[in-house]
């Protein structure tokens, strides 16, 4: 706790937020956000995914 405080004083907190997308949809979101002007930092990485049988949402 006294060191969220801490770091609370110096403004927002950084997030990490993650996307599992395929290679088109990760292109069309970084060109969106590039239109926007979004400012951010980013990382973008290969990644294998999918569902296991009835884990599907």
């Amino acid at each position: 706790m006294h060191r969220q405080a801490y770091f609370e004083l110096q403004g927002d907190l950084p997030v990490e937020i993650v996307f599992a997308l395929t290679g088109e949809q990760a292109d069309l979101l970084m060109s969106k956000l590039r239109e926007a002007k979004i400012e951010l930092f980013w990382v973008r990485m290969p990644a294998e995914f999918g569902f296991l049988a009835g884990s599907a949402p």
